[in-house]
């Protein structure tokens, strides 16, 4: 693991920890802004009065057609889609699909939410770009939360990060051996020649030890409690018909 990848992971750890009472020492999410589309209007109040909670600020629509609509003039300032699957369920399909396709949007995580809980709902949504699937009614938990999809997808993209940590955790992050550390000195060749001299000539075994690192690339992060259920079934016999790739904005209407 490189050292900008241990860092990063170590910052998305730290700041999670940091989330609920003490959370707030660390992380600002009045800072980010949510896009909330649930065609029903009392899970609609309830929701945004948990986003609300999280102190994350919400722009509200009831339809796929007034979110598409929402980010062609604002989805610079959008970082993530929270929306109902069943706008009915076809267009929320549809709605999905045409945002992970789209070369601007696709910076911009979705996360899908439903009462249902079907194996097959979630493995199609994941299978077209959802970022993750909370079962309603949604808990105070996983809202906190949300900000990491951002934090991952623009770092996955390579896009510059967004301010939402304050300087209280950048310096709780920072390592204050990394500026003594001379690692042109841990990788010389004296210190390879040191390693062999301890070696015992008898058994010919080193008292040094190797280790290995994990090169998996999984990145860390919240899992929901139905997409752990739905990567299970990805091997299964559940199946997902492709929807029609000519999807356009007319589709939504």
């Amino acid at each position: 693991m490189g050292r900008d990848e241990g860092a990063a992971r170590e910052a998305e750890a730290a700041a999670m920890g940091g989330c609920g009472s003490g959370g707030h020492r660390f992380l600002d999410r009045s800072k980010v802004r949510i896009l909330l589309c649930d065609n029903d209007p009392k899970s609609s109040q309830e929701e945004l009065h948990l986003l609300a909670k999280c102190s994350y600020q919400v722009t509200s629509v009831r339809s796929a057609r007034q979110l598409i609509d929402v980010l062609r003039a604002q989805a610079a300032d959008i970082d993530i889609i929270l929306a109902e699957v069943d706008l009915p369920v076809a267009k929320g399909f549809k709605m999905l699909k045409y945002i992970t396709r789209d070369k601007d949007l696709r910076r911009i995580p979705i996360i899908m939410m439903s009462s249902q809980d079907e194996v097959s709902v979630v493995v199609k949504c994941l299978r077209l770009g959802a970022a993750d699937y909370l079962v309603k009614p949604l808990r105070t938990n996983e809202l906190l939360n949300l900000w990491t999809h951002m934090w991952r997808r623009r770092r996955t993209l390579g896009l510059s990060e967004k301010e939402v940590f304050n300087h209280d955790f950048e310096l709780a992050l920072s390592d204050p051996s990394d500026a003594n550390t001379n690692s042109t000195t841990l990788l010389s060749d004296d210190t390879d020649d040191k390693l062999k001299g301890n070696s015992n000539p008898e058994t010919g075994a080193s008292n040094h030890r190797e280790y290995e690192s994990n090169a998996a690339g999984v990145e860390p992060g919240c899992v929901s409690r139905t997409q752990q259920t739905a990567d299970a079934a990805v091997g299964g016999d559940w199946a997902c018909k492709r929807l029609n790739s000519s999807c356009s904005f007319c589709c939504l209407a």
